[in-house]
């Protein structure tokens, strides 16, 4: 995979001029829509009950944001922007929200469906990631970002996870599930990486400078996980590593690699 220019990376991703909150949210609702599956039963009701208690007070919207950002971070990212039009206390919430979790089985692409409809599925995709990225609040701190998505389609997946090392996180979770591989943008780890704790690749390209920027930026990281990934590093060392997990990954160079942490 060939790394973009930094200089277009970064106007891919300036900021866009205000625009009205249903505008964004109607964006959002544009870009993925058509592929979204239908709304559970058990979700119909569950919204048709809250509803009903609004005309009671809504009691669930006086919650502090810390607890009503908490309940964002177990939804995918398509529902936690459908919370918007709960109430008006609930319209820009999803821009601050410290977790995203961008699925690309919540637009219809599966292993099992990969061949049906795959351009236009990953189309809706790509245009709702891409612009809750740039409509998330910069000024909100990421403490979790979650990618899966298929290597099909390596400059979208590239980008998005540079624009979230950038946001520092805490845990960053990408997952290739469909090969080809992408290669993880590693330099960037160095400059972003010191909240870094836990770190989780799949079906993932490792190069050379990996291990290092692991040792040396990321003083903090506690968690690796390394599932189905190549690379051409000999050592993995962390001074802070309590669990090291790495499955079915292959050494391009056929040597065994050196592991170094603190004694458990």
């Amino acid at each position: 995979m060939v790394m973009g220019n930094p200089e277009h990376e970064a106007a891919s991703f300036a900021a866009p001029r205000e625009e009205s909150r249903a505008a964004d949210r109607d964006q959002l609702d544009a870009a993925g829509e058509e592929e979204m599956p239908p709304e559970p039963p058990t979700a119909k009701r569950a919204r048709s009950e809250s509803e009903s208690s609004l005309a009671g007070g809504d009691r669930l919207s006086d919650l502090p944001d810390g607890l009503l950002h908490a309940v964002l971070s177990f939804l995918p990212a398509p529902q936690m922007v459908r919370t918007s039009v709960l109430s008006r206390r609930w319209v820009d919430l999803w821009r601050t929200a410290p977790c995203v979790n961008a699925d690309m089985a919540e637009f219809g692409i599966t292993s099992l469906s990969f061949h049906r409809n795959l351009e236009q599925r990953w189309s809706k995709f790509e245009a709702f990631t891409t612009s809750l990225l740039l409509l998330r609040s910069a000024a909100a701190s990421l403490d979790k970002f979650r990618l899966c998505a298929p290597g099909r389609f390596p400059q979208d997946v590239d980008r998005w996870v540079r624009h979230a090392i950038e946001c520092c996180p805490r845990v960053l979770e990408v997952h290739i599930w469909i090969p080809p591989a992408v290669v993880f943008p590693s330099p960037l780890l160095g400059a972003n990486s010191h909240r870094l704790k836990r770190l989780q690749l799949c079906v993932v390209c490792l190069d050379g400078q990996f291990a290092e920027l692991i040792r040396s930026g990321c003083p903090v990281l506690e968690k690796l996980e390394l599932h189905g990934c190549t690379q051409t590093f000999h050592e993995i060392s962390s001074r802070k590593l309590k669990s090291l997990i790495v499955m079915t990954c292959g050494d391009l160079a056929g040597d065994a690699v050196v592991i170094a942490a603190p004694p458990s």
